[in-house]
C-alpha cells in the first residue's frame, strides 16, 4: 500500500486532481500578486456550498460516531482518514479547544478499524507528508 500511494504522489496526482476539479468547474484559479512582485496562483471553490457541505458531512459523521451510531460507510471513513492524515481537523470546528481531542479521536477511530486499508492509507499519507 505504501509503495502504491507513494508512486501515485510522485506521478503528479495532486496536479492531475487539481486540473480535473478545475475542468469540472468545482474550483477555479485566481492569479494575484504578492508583495507586488511575486505572482501567486490559488484555487478556490466555485461555490461556497462545496466546502460547507463537506465540513457538515464530516461533522455529522463525527457526531454520530461519538453518540454510538455507527452508520458511516467506507467513503466516510476514507474521508475521515484523509482529514486526520492531512491535519484538517482545525477546519471543522471554530472552537480551538475541540480541535486536539477530535483529531485524537479521529486518529483513534482510524487506527482501530478492523479493515487495515484505512490505517495503512492514513499512515502512508502521514509519512509522505513528513518526507522532505
Amino acid at each position: 500500500m505504501d509503495d502504491f500511494i507513494t508512486r501515485l504522489a510522485d506521478t503528479g496526482l495532486y496536479h492531475r486532481v487539481q486540473g480535473d476539479l478545475t475542468a469540472a468547474g468545482i474550483i477555479h484559479r485566481i492569479a494575484h500578486k504578492r508583495f507586488w512582485l511575486f505572482r501567486m496562483l490559488t484555487h478556490t471553490p466555485t461555490r461556497r456550498a462545496y466546502p460547507v457541505r463537506a465540513r457538515s458531512r464530516i461533522r455529522r459523521m463525527i457526531d454520530q460516531y461519538r453518540t454510538g451510531v455507527n452508520e458511516a460507510g467506507p467513503r466516510a471513513l476514507s474521508l475521515t482518514g484523509l482529514v486526520t492524515a492531512l491535519k484538517l481537523t482545525r477546519h471543522l470546528y471554530e472552537d480551538d479547544t475541540l480541535i486536539r481531542p477530535i483529531h485524537d479521536w479521529l486518529h483513534n477511530l482510524i487506527t482501530h478499524q478492523p479493515d487495515t486499508t484505512f490505517r495503512d492509507t492514513t499512515t502512508t499519507i502521514t509519512n509522505h507528508r513528513k518526507a522532505p
